[in-house]
């Protein structure tokens, strides 16, 4: 249908519906890399600023998406 030849790649769309939401720390985070889980979906992350860190089973905030990593900040902010 044409509203489905309008669309931006589903992968995009997708991608945009993942900023503000929270995700937990499956593996430390900090900005060299790391892994948060939301739901059944597992990513790369880091963290958007090199001083924070975020530790295995905190709660934190996608502040954007980077290729296949979501940047990741404090839940709380």
């Amino acid at each position: 249908t044409k509203q489905l030849t309008d669309r931006t790649p589903l992968q995009l769309d997708g991608v945009e519906t993942l900023v503000g939401r929270t995700a937990t720390v499956t593996r430390a985070v900090d900005a060299g890399g790391g892994r948060i889980r939301m739901g059944a979906d597992e990513w790369s992350a880091r963290s958007q600023h090199s001083s924070e860190q975020f530790a295995v089973g905190a709660t934190v905030r996608i502040l954007q998406v980077d290729g296949a990593t979501a940047v990741v900040g404090d839940a709380l902010e």
